[in-house]
């Protein structure tokens, strides 16, 4: 999900009061809405969802823009991108049933929401993140290559992805909703007072998450291929603790235990993907304060007198570090900074600064 900084506003046409044009268009008030053929007045704006069906395989859309609505007032832009994953129906279908409620018309927003479905085939961040009664998963950007979120966030945009669950269960989507609804109250979309949906949603996100941790920091992968064998052990669930030494999963090699105390994360159970389980352990939050604190008396301009360390010439924005110099707890110390790696060049490091 993107959000745009607020301060955009919306141009208006010089022939007429409403909004300007998108290809749908924000007529302003007593404009028409259309849901699923049925059409219906909204006082928000307009607002149109893409006709869709639900087979047993997941949601097929004719068309990627899932809906769009425009308020009467400027405000912030939202984007929602859903079923990334084109076997993952979950977020597509949460998004459907929020601009569903949207287009009965007794909720208004001001600024802009548009959703898109992300695989027809198949603020700040942190802050932003932690409005939410679920728990952050930071660093996975590190294991992973080409990752949307990332993109956008390099782009200026405050970007989250969330894990609903399981594809297909109906708790999955519901999670998923109630993440959008929060995710367009904390970006100011919606006017006024917060409306019923987002209590409901805080109360039902807070009840997933138990007793869960609040932030999760993924330290690494492990990654497996057909020829490996993998099976993990049953019984593993997202974010799920584990003990030193706990077995966790078998491959051709024999046993995989767990090299310290820590959690359990994307356990690999469908057959499918390269990714067989993350590792990663709890944020305490005085390490959280203390990171935000470091970043705001600006201390990372002591980090270029390490050992192994350089700032990148060609991008200020970045350090350049020699791992056969470097000492072993300099990737702790820039990860306490909010660095995190951007791509490996031989025995050299590159990291880059993230959103506080």
């Amino acid at each position: 999900m993107l959000a745009r900084r607020a301060g955009r506003t919306h141009r208006r046409r010089p022939d007429r009061g409403g909004l300007r044009r998108h290809r749908f268009q924000g007529a302003g008030r007593g404009a028409e809405a259309r849901h699923a053929g049925d059409n219906r007045r909204h006082a928000g704006g307009r607002v149109e969802v893409e006709a869709y069906k639900i087979e047993a395989r997941g949601i097929e859309i004719e068309r990627r823009e899932i809906g769009r609505l425009v308020g009467e007032e400027p405000g912030p832009t939202v984007v929602i991108v859903a079923g990334i994953h084109g076997n993952e129906p979950a977020g597509t279908e949460a998004a459907r049933r929020v601009f569903a409620r949207l287009s009965r018309g007794d909720l208004r927003i001001r600024g802009e929401l548009v959703a898109f479905a992300g695989n027809l085939a198949g603020l700040r961040l942190r802050r932003f993140a932690r409005a939410f009664p679920l728990p952050v998963i930071i660093g996975l950007e590190e294991q992973l290559d080409a990752v949307l979120t990332e993109y956008w966030t390099r782009r200026g945009c405050t970007t989250l992805a969330i894990e609903g669950g399981q594809h297909a269960s109906p708790d999955s989507t519901g999670a998923i909703e109630a993440f959008l609804w929060l995710a367009l109250a904390r970006a100011g979309l919606l006017e006024g007072h917060a409306p019923t949906e987002v209590a409901r949603s805080a109360a039902l996100l807070d009840q997933r998450r138990a007793g869960l941790p609040r932030v999760v920091e993924v330290i690494s992968r492990r990654s497996v291929s057909p020829e490996d064998g993998f099976r993990m052990e049953p019984g593993f669930r997202n974010i799920d603790r584990a003990r030193k030494g706990q077995l966790l999963a078998r491959d051709q090699n024999g046993e995989i235990r767990a090299p310290a105390d820590g959690m359990v994360l994307l356990p690999l159970y469908q057959g499918l993907g390269r990714d067989g389980f993350f590792w990663g352990r709890e944020v305490s939050g005085a390490r959280l304060l203390a990171s935000e604190a470091l970043r705001a008396i600006g201390a990372e301009r002591l980090l270029g007198i390490l050992p192994g360390m350089a700032r990148d010439a060609r991008d200020p924005s970045r350090f350049v570090v020699d791992a056969r110099s470097a000492r072993p707890l300099t990737l702790e110390l820039l990860h306490l900074f909010g660095y995190r790696r951007v791509r490996e060049d031989g025995s050299r490091l590159i990291v880059e600064r993230q959103q506080p």
